[in-house]
């Protein structure tokens, strides 16, 4: 359908994207990663970086708010994140 196309462009979109930031969070994402002996996707997929990047959430409400980030890994991975992104 025309508007699952026109979601996944959007998720998929570097408009709005800070890229310095972004690839901080991919670094971060790395070392959570090989601390915990996961794929990097485990952690979090490149969308919901960039939306993260685009956001720039500062308080565990508001990454609840990006895209791909439920209750779990925000209680795992949201201390770390926003102090990347602060």
């Amino acid at each position: 359908t025309q508007k699952s196309t026109k979601s996944r462009i959007a998720k998929n979109s570097w408009e709005g994207v800070d890229e310095v930031l972004f690839e901080r969070l991919r670094q971060l994402r790395k070392e959570l990663a090989q601390e915990a002996n996961v794929p990097a996707y485990v952690i979090f997929g490149d969308a919901t970086l960039r939306d993260m990047a685009r956001k720039k959430p500062t308080t565990e409400a508001e990454f609840l708010q990006v895209h791909g980030v439920g209750k779990i890994k925000a209680s795992r991975f949201s201390e770390a994140f926003l102090a990347a992104i602060d």
